[in-house]
């Protein structure tokens, strides 16, 4: 199977229901009863293995698949994203989609596992890592910087008059 496979096989019949077969199940473990008999008529799908997208104040917005096996996590997904931008809120937010079709949207504290006081926080197949830009802080920082500037003129044409 392909790099991109998910995690089942999907066995389905006309007028049956459809039979989910674990590929670890079935090619790690050699489980007999995984190894569904086809008679003819059936149709095999293997779906795409899931994906979870890095949206938001990252450097490198972004989507990566959920291998065989493997984990994710906000570290993870950072890694992919290339980082924060500048200003980034304290707090992100994973927006998650359950199997009966509720949406949940799950706040975790950004800052806190990025300098690791806080745990790495582990992510499903399609999750949304939002990272939110802290526009308070962009806004103290871009006012500051307009005082200093408005400033430092002030005081450049002070000395100058002066001298």
């Amino acid at each position: 199977m392909s790099d991109d496979a998910g995690s089942e096989i999907l066995v389905s019949k006309k007028g049956e229901t459809t039979r989910r077969v674990s590929v670890t199940t079935l090619f790690g473990s050699g489980d007999e009863t995984a190894n569904i008999v086809l008679t003819g008529g059936e149709e095999v799908r293997v779906p795409e293995a899931g994906r979870v997208y890095v949206v938001g104040n990252v450097k490198r917005p972004c989507n990566f698949l959920l291998k065989q096996g493997e984990v994710a996590s906000v570290l993870k997904a950072m890694s992919y994203a290339e980082g924060l931008m500048s200003y980034t809120s304290a707090k992100a937010y994973i927006y998650r989609r359950e199997a009966n079709g509720n949406k949940n949207e799950i706040e975790i504290p950004l800052r806190n596992i990025m300098t690791r006081k806080a745990s790495d926080v582990p992510l499903m197949a399609d999750d949304i890592l939002y990272i939110p830009e802290n526009d308070n802080r962009k806004l103290l920082v871009t006012t500051l910087g307009k005082v200093l500037l408005i400033g430092g003129g002030a005081i450049a044409t002070a000395l100058v008059v002066y001298h």
